[in-house]
């Protein structure tokens, strides 16, 4: 295993790997009961326009970005857009209550808030009284539905109005975050529990990140040849590094398992070489 730069950001490291191994296998995600691969560069692609999508729709560096998923693509291309524009990434619990939810958006400040399913976007259509004024709300899948008054948005079709309208080149999206990200940068704000009052916001930088993944590399290990099967969520610390950010650093390929209950035939298809338990 080459020698490993702890001195870096979420950012570099993944923009380094792209080039190192854009057109590689990177991921396979699980579609109509197959599972179908992409490659780094195809990641980076869809990076470019998520972070172009928020952007246009005035996302800045150092907002926080709210983000209500299980696992899925959408989740890691947005954790990796959302940092690109150097914005905080506040990924929150998928089984959490409307009201959870909503605490948590007030307490960190977020104004933009990204969902997975209409099933997501219902919690928070029910409790549109303890959200901020002004919240915009974006999701992967169509959902049909306002809340606070406003529609939400699918985020595939934001990226494709900023790509009609010009908004800005893909190639330059990472430009500032390339230049101007430091390794004590704010990359991300984690809930605790909850359960010795209310769940307090934990605060890590891309150094708090970076030098976990690269440790659980050193002693695992993990490389180019090697496959890792994910099933634990993204939102929780353990996976987000361990899983999510060694792929980055290792150039090693990744697979979401559908959910818990398939990673016996997950694994079964896809064998692999790594994974995470608790």
């Amino acid at each position: 295993m080459s020698q490993l730069n702890y001195e870096t950001t979420i950012v570099r490291m993944f923009f380094d790997r792209v080039g190192q191994s854009g057109d590689q296998p990177a991921i396979h995600i699980k579609r109509d009961g197959e599972f179908e691969p992409r490659t780094w560069n195809e990641i980076a692609k869809d990076v470019r326009r998520y972070a172009i999508a928020l952007g246009y729709f005035g996302v800045r560096p150092g907002d926080r970005v709210l983000q209500l998923s299980e696992n899925r693509y959408e989740w890691i291309i947005a954790d990796l857009a959302i940092m690109t524009l150097q914005s905080v990434h506040v990924p929150v619990h998928a089984p959490l209550t409307g009201s959870q939810v909503a605490f948590q958006i007030r307490d960190s400040g977020a104004q933009v808030v990204l969902l997975s399913t209409r099933e997501q976007a219902e919690k928070l259509a029910g409790v549109q009284d303890q959200l901020p004024d002004g919240l915009q709300c974006f999701s992967y899948d169509r959902v049909d539905i306002s809340i606070g008054g406003a529609e939400v948005r699918r985020l595939a079709d934001v990226a494709e109005q900023a790509d009609q309208l010009g908004w800005q080149q893909e190639e330059s999206i990472e430009k500032p975050a390339l230049e101007n990200l430091t390794p004590d940068a704010l990359a991300t704000v984690l809930y605790t529990s909850g359960t010795t009052g209310e769940p307090k916001g934990v605060c890590l930088t891309h150094r708090n990140l970076v030098s976990n993944a690269l440790a659980t590399l050193a002693m695992f290990q993990q490389g180019e040849g090697h496959l890792r099967l994910g099933f634990l969520p993204l939102s929780h610390i353990f996976a987000r590094t361990c899983d999510l950010y060694t792929w980055l650093a290792s150039g090693a390929q990744l697979a979401l398992a559908e959910n818990r209950e398939t990673i016996i035939p997950d694994a079964q298809t896809m064998q692999p070489t790594h994974i995470s338990g608790v």
